[in-house]
């Protein structure tokens, strides 16, 4: 196996060492055996499908613990199980209440696969469609693994495209066709001040008249059959009027209504019709009847609006006029004759049309991302599947968002996020995340032996490779300040690390917790002018910590080389110290 060449003092060969670790990292990996270990992982954990079957699998938990740095743990099978079962969803999940955040790092891992619980995961997989069941076993097999990615990935993301298409959209869009504003101040009553306003301010007032008016918020509401009729009269003016005093939708439908219930002998309801001057009026005029209308006798005149109703509906029973539909039509057809719609004279079904072309467009490509992204195990998954890296989380929401276009165009061959509702496209992104998670595990196994050789050489460099991580992990967990500094001090690496760079003697651990806890923020303001341990997620505080950990260090390092061991070892037992310390 290759031997990481650190040369010089503890300071000069941490130096060299950051210079030269990405080669010699690749080297390192070459080595046939950890290339076995990693293949033998890949190839098992999408095959399994509860705890069980990692813990019957030596060589397989051996790599998903390595790649915690918690490997010394693999005889320790019990406590293993209870953190990765238990998971770490409630704050009183095992994993999180110890002080170690390896654990709750592990536990995540497999959350994120599926693997926690106490059941078999193909006996409770989340429902997913025949097609895309199809496609992931086309892709991976039966695998409950991969299964169970792509129904989480599928429900997120049906999800996150309900929520790009809000109902303060849907009225930006129809607020943008012209005239729409003027006709929906005069619809609501709001004051001609309104349209002033910004589109914003607008679909406010607007809103908050709907809401009192018609009991809902939503632009829609507006052509609900219940409600377009005294929508439409609203706008004309007419509303509660008779048609004697000026057209209106509901005043049309009324008279109708009552010829209807009245009889139910057609050719008494037509003679009704004709006998309505008001009512016959605006039904010849909508109908078209023929020129010279008024001058034929009744039964002609109720001839002529047969022949018409025919030409028109396909029938000429007076039951025709009773659906909502064709009373809509008939209003429209009398107010607006041409068909010129909203561009010319008011009319129901061109108001009707203008909203539901609003509803209908849907978000642009961009809203529906910034959706998507709001539901945060889907812009996990994404970033993921898509391959994008780290820095993804500190990108802006207009970079992230031309971030996962770019990916997905190259990818899929289109920006649009939606186009993963294909059950092939879903199926190989959900696998490319799945293949992913699998690939961090294997690669921060590599990533952990390698310090493993290193610290068998320079055991202080091993601790100086480890912190950033174990920071990280200690302070992501969660909790107080106060939490943070004891998981600290229940992390061995953190612990030496801290307790090394502050030159604190063998008599510190003998002193209660709250007393250690504040020397180390005492010692920690006076490095880096804080106390936070959290400030130590910079990598500049780090670099301050390490490089005062090391030039402590020196060559004293060798006596000490044979307890390192202890450092990464004992971390079961320092981790149960957060079940009573675990704020």
């Amino acid at each position: 196996m290759y031997t990481p060449l650190l040369p010089g003092s503890s300071i000069t060969s941490w130096l060299y060492l950051k210079d030269s670790r990405a080669a010699q990292l690749n080297a390192f990996s070459q080595d046939g055996l950890l290339r076995r270990e990693q293949q033998n992982f890949a190839a098992k954990i999408g095959k399994m499908s509860s705890v069980d079957d990692l813990m019957k699998d030596y060589q397989a938990l051996k790599v998903a613990l390595g790649a915690h740095g918690l490997k010394d743990d693999l005889p320790n099978r019990y406590f293993i199980r209870q953190v990765i079962e238990q998971g770490t969803d409630d704050p009183g999940d095992f994993a999180n209440k110890l002080s170690d955040g390896r654990y709750a790092a592990l536990a995540k891992t497999f959350e994120a696969l599926g693997l926690t619980g106490s059941g078999d995961l193909s006996a409770s997989l989340p429902a997913l469609s025949d097609g895309l069941s199809a496609a992931v076993q086309a892709l991976n097999g039966e695998s409950p693994v991969y299964l169970n990615a792509a129904a989480k990935l599928s429900s997120n993301l049906t999800l996150g495209l309900l929520g790009a298409d809000t109902a303060g959209r849907v009225w930006e869009r129809a607020l943008r066709e012209p005239g729409m504003s003027n006709t929906l101040g005069r619809i609501l009553g709001t004051s001609a001040s309104a349209a002033l306003l910004d589109t914003k301010g607008q679909i406010d007032v607007f809103e908050t008249t709907m809401e009192q008016v018609y009991g809902s918020t939503k632009l829609t509401a507006l052509i609900d059959p219940k409600n377009a009729f005294a929508v439409a009269d609203a706008y004309l003016g007419t509303a509660g009027q008779a048609l004697e005093a000026g057209f209106s939708y509901s005043g049309m439908k009324s008279r109708i209504d009552a010829i209807a219930k009245a009889s139910s002998n057609d050719a008494d309801r037509w003679a009704a019709l004709q006998a309505d001057t008001a009512l016959r009026d605006v039904m010849s005029a909508a109908l078209g009847v023929s020129a010279g209308f008024s001058g034929l006798s009744a039964a002609d005149q109720i001839a002529d609006m047969k022949s018409k109703a025919e030409g028109l509906f396909g029938r000429s029973e007076f039951s025709v006029f009773t659906s909502q539909a064709n009373q809509t039509l008939l209003g429209d057809r009398y107010l607006d004759p041409d068909g010129r719609g909203l561009a010319g004279t008011f009319s129901l079904g061109a108001f009707t049309d203008a909203v539901e072309a609003a509803r209908d467009q849907g978000p642009s490509v961009g809203q529906k991302w910034e959706s998507v992204l709001k539901v945060e195990p889907l812009r996990d998954a994404l970033v993921q599947g898509l391959g994008l890296g780290d820095g993804f989380g500190s990108l802006s929401q207009a970079d992230q968002v031309a971030a996962m276009k770019a990916a997905m165009k190259a990818q899929y061959g289109t920006e649009d996020v939606a186009a993963l509702q294909d059950p092939k496209t879903l199926a190989a992104l959900s696998g490319a995340q799945v293949d992913a998670q699998i690939a961090d595990v294997t690669k921060s196994y590599v990533e952990q032996e390698f310090r493993i050789a290193v610290g068998e050489l320079r055991p202080e460099l091993r601790v100086a490779m480890s912190l950033a991580e174990e920071m990280k992990t200690a302070v992501e967990t969660g909790g107080t300040e106060a939490g943070q500094w004891y998981r600290v001090l229940g992390n061995s690496v953190l612990r030496e690390a801290f307790q090394g760079a502050f030159g604190m003697g063998s008599d510190f651990a003998s002193m209660d917790l709250d007393a250690q806890r504040s020397l180390m923020q005492a010692a920690s303001e006076r490095l880096i002018g804080s106390s936070k341990a959290s400030d130590f997620l910079d990598p500049e505080n780090q670099e301050k910590l390490i490089t005062q950990y090391l030039v402590r260090s020196g060559t004293a390092a060798a006596s000490y080389a044979g307890s390192s061991g202890s450092l990464f070892t004992s971390a079961s037992a320092s981790s149960i110290l957060a079940t009573i310390y675990g704020g």
